[in-house]
């Protein structure tokens, strides 16, 4: 039995869900969609902070700066020199104790 719908009510027939009830759900999914894009930039952003125990880099000595010379027979020189920032703890003397 198709029935036409009263005024205020959808377009087609025998829809019983009137259009404030549609454009609600829209706004819903409208206003769900910037909180899951914020919600998802907060989990990267958390999770590449390393909140865990902290230990000293053993490269460095905690200094963040190394100053590497020994010999390498693998070298060109025979020798491997290596100064700067410490690669390991990328200067800050400190690493993850997870990482380590």
């Amino acid at each position: 039995l198709r029935v036409p719908v009263a005024a205020g009510m959808g377009n087609c027939y025998n829809d019983r869900r009137p259009l404030q009830f549609r454009w609600r759900l829209l706004m819903d999914i409208g206003t769900m969609i910037p909180i899951l894009i914020v919600l998802i930039a907060i989990f990267f952003v958390v999770s590449k902070l390393n909140l865990g125990p902290k230990i000293k880099c053993n490269r460095c000595d905690g200094t963040g700066d190394i100053d590497e010379r020994w010999p390498d027979p693998k070298e060109k020189s025979g020798w491997h020199i290596e100064s700067g920032l410490c690669p390991k703890c990328k200067g800050k003397g400190k690493i993850s104790a997870r990482s380590s």
